[in-house]
């Protein structure tokens, strides 16, 4: 459900359709809990990937990397 959301919130930044895009990699560093509130950082990587980096206060909880489903 988070990747799901973290997903979410990338297609609508980028103004992207959904399912064009899709994770490719994903490590939780951190437990997230109901009712943590996330800051979710991302950047475009040459080459098209987008890295993401999301955080509880201080604290980086997932990073990852969401991937075009044509090049995935």
């Amino acid at each position: 459900m988070l990747l799901d959301e973290i997903l979410a919130a990338i297609e609508r930044s980028h103004a992207l359709a959904p399912s064009v895009r899709a994770v490719w990699s994903a490590k939780f560093l951190h437990p997230v809990r109901p009712g943590d509130e996330l800051e979710i950082e991302f950047t475009v990587a040459p080459g098209g990937d987008i890295r993401f980096h999301c955080w509880i206060g201080a604290v980086e909880a997932v990073t990852g990397v969401v991937r075009s489903r044509e090049t995935a």
